[in-house]
């Protein structure tokens, strides 16, 4: 995520950001308005997806929710809206919202094929999300809080350990045998 984040420019840079920060759905993500941005408390709430380019409700119930960012991505949310307080946080060209086909063919994939990456979709980065909080000892309630799923199972069939996390806790795991063969 961080190689294709620091690959994309501009608003390009700040929605990949934000997508690997919240791990929201991508029509969350163009459908985010700066009044979800709750600045003062690292805090972005979601409350409407996007959809064929069109506002509409959110997935399911537990998708309306409150994600907690670090500070870093809400400073770069406000340098990138340079004051704005009004309207979507990443508008299309004629300020309506996005089109994930769009973001795919014309910055993602791009992205993607620079970095030698096999070609994927918005999807990966809430893949990457669930499992760097996994690997990083998030309570598996508060994974599901900030995803907007209600269900481990779910949290389970997005969890992809990388092998370095593998290595470190294999690592950390004493033996049961010892290291002579009788």
């Amino acid at each position: 995520m961080g190689s294709i984040i620091a690959q994309a420019q501009g608003m390009w840079k700040v929605l990949f950001a934000t997508a690997a920060e919240t791990g929201a759905r991508a029509g969350e993500l163009y459908g985010l308005e700066v009044a979800d941005i709750d600045f003062a408390r690292n805090i972005i709430h979601v409350r409407r997806s996007v959809w064929a380019g069109h506002k509409q409700s959110t997935k399911s119930r537990n998708a309306n929710r409150a994600i907690d960012v670090q500070a870093n991505l809400v400073t770069m949310l406000k340098d990138y809206l340079h004051g704005h307080q009004v309207g979507l946080v990443f508008p299309a060209k004629n300020g309506k919202p996005l089109r994930n086909n769009n973001v795919l063919r014309r910055r993602m994939h791009p992205i993607l094929e620079a970095l030698s990456i096999r070609e994927g979709g918005m999807h990966g980065f809430r893949h990457g999300r669930v499992s760097f909080l996994v690997e990083n000892d998030t309570p598996i309630e508060v994974i599901k809080a900030w995803i907007g799923h209600g269900s481990e199972r779910r949290v389970r069939l997005y969890t992809h350990l990388r092998p370095q996390y593998r290595s470190r806790v294999w690592a950390s795991i004493p033996s049961l045998v010892g290291s002579k063969v009788a």
